[in-house]
């Protein structure tokens, strides 16, 4: 069994395609393991990437600015817009001073935001109730008279919302790992938000997730499109970027530089990520770029 306080870590790895399979071009695999004195403990579970075979447009970008957290109540009817909850939100974004627009002119910038939607009851254990609320949030950006923090989040080129906790539910929710994985995952938010990340950063690439599970002979498929949404049905649809800006605030300076997500992106060998620090606020730009057609030697 896995003790709980132990550390999940990545391994990022090239797909083997000796047949040269079209769908298996820069395709890659990220293995989950457990940090131990003893020989690493490789997780039953397997993650592997899938590009859409000429989908990536060169000249676009995209601009990840704000990850956004709600923890909500069943037992109540929890309000998204709270005084006390748009005060920190327009805190927080008033702290981001290199976010866009000054940061999004990058050719063609599309710019997302990320948000993470949780019961205070069951976590991620209701996707139901988590997406009602997704959809209310969504519905703010359509709204008169607007929100502050939704009207800043507007000016500052917003277009796309990437449903973290919808995913995280879905995770959750289709016997993909042990049990005693699955309770790590759920008790170690940090942990479940590295792996999140492979998949958050994999949808923006406009890549496919699919997940197996031998043990349980379970294998499902994450598509973008399913977690992906516009704000509005006026703007484009969303068009898959190579380049990936992604903007952490001070208290994410450890983890966006040394996390396990960002270590095993680096040792892989099959992106190229680089980071800018503002030394007087402390936020963190990482830019991240995916080799691409390359023949891959090593699902």
């Amino acid at each position: 069994m896995l003790p709980l306080y132990k550390k999940l870590t990545f391994q990022v790895e090239p797909c083997k395609n000796k047949t040269q399979k079209l769908e298996k071009v820069d395709a890659y695999k990220v293995a989950l393991l457990t940090e131990s004195s003893e020989p690493d403990l490789f997780w039953g579970t397997k993650l592997k990437f899938f590009p859409k075979p000429h989908s990536i447009d060169e000249a676009t970008s995209v601009v990840d600015i704000y990850s956004l957290n709600y923890e909500v109540s069943m037992q109540e009817n929890s309000s998204l817009v709270d005084k006390r909850k748009v005060k920190k939100i327009n805190r927080d974004l008033s702290s981001l001073t290199c976010m866009p627009p000054s940061s999004a002119k990058h050719i063609h910038a599309q710019v997302v935001l990320v948000l993470d939607i949780k019961t205070k009851e069951e976590g991620y254990n209701n996707k139901g109730i988590i997406q009602t609320k997704e959809q209310e949030f969504l519905s703010l950006f359509n709204q008169t008279p607007s929100i502050s923090f939704i009207d800043t989040l507007q000016k500052a080129g917003l277009q796309y919302v990437i449903l973290e906790g919808s995913l995280k539910a879905d995770l959750l929710g289709k016997n993909l790992f042990e049990e005693t994985h699955e309770k790590h995952l759920q008790s170690t938010s940090e942990d479940f938000c590295q792996l999140v990340e492979f998949m958050i950063n994999a949808f923006k690439r406009g890549e496919t997730v699919v997940i197996k599970n031998k043990s349980h002979g379970v294998e499902y498929t994450f598509n973008a499109a399913d977690y992906l949404k516009k704000i509005s049905p006026d703007m484009p649809d969303y068009q898959p970027a190579n380049m990936s800006v992604t903007v952490y605030p001070k208290q994410y300076y450890s983890i966006a530089t040394q996390g396990t997500y960002t270590k095993a992106m680096q040792a892989s060998g099959l992106f190229k990520l680089s980071t800018v620090a503002n030394d007087e606020t402390g936020i963190v730009q990482m830019t991240t770029e995916k080799i691409i057609h390359q023949k891959m030697v090593g699902c």
